[in-house]
């Protein structure tokens, strides 16, 4: 009986947890679009950050829904959602928090996403389905994402600087496999 109680407490802290930063997100002002950059493409609002107590329950229920996901055209939606997501919690955790080192596993992780996200693509044009529009998303999506790694060089001493130039590669080589899907 204990063990269906703790089942039970885990499944309402998550429910409530996607409540609340769906709240959040609606009640907060974006941060990382109150700058103009080079590219139209909007991030979505990062949610809860890396560095809050209950970011592990996101995390959880971020991949719980990935799991359930799908077409691999769905998986890939859902792998660029969450590559925005990190993407945006990287922009807000180094010009806002100042925590260079939080930034850098958030963007590490966006590009982990990212990757993600032009394979699922490669597999639904395996199985023949239509991906000219996803394939347009993550052009996009890139591009927004090298912006956004520039603007957040302007923020880094030389130290923090070298974290992200393999980042930089990396994005440049995730940009030459969109262009492939064309």
């Amino acid at each position: 009986m204990k063990i269906n109680i703790r089942i039970f407490v885990v499944i309402l802290l998550i429910s409530h947890l996607s409540f609340l930063t769906s709240v959040s997100v609606s009640a907060q002002e974006s941060s990382v679009s109150s700058k103009p950059l080079t590219t139209s493409y909007d991030l979505v609002h990062p949610g809860l950050l890396p560095d809050h107590p209950f970011y592990f329950l996101k995390v959880a229920r971020d991949n719980l829904m990935g799991f359930f996901k799908g077409p691999p055209i769905d998986r890939a939606s859902f792998a660029l959602l969450q590559s925005d997501k990190q993407v945006a919690a990287s922009h807000v955790l180094i010009t806002k928090k100042q925590n260079a080192d939080l930034a850098h596993t958030s963007f590490v992780s966006a590009q982990d996403y990212y990757e993600q996200a032009i394979m699922h693509t490669l597999v639904a044009q395996k199985e023949g389905i239509n991906i000219q529009e996803m394939s347009a998303k993550l052009s996009q999506a890139g591009a927004k994402h090298q912006a956004i790694l520039n603007e957040i060089e302007q923020y880094l001493d030389a130290k923090d600087q070298t974290m992200f130039d393999e980042e930089k590669e990396q994005s440049e080589k995730l940009a030459q496999m969109v262009q492939s899907l064309h």
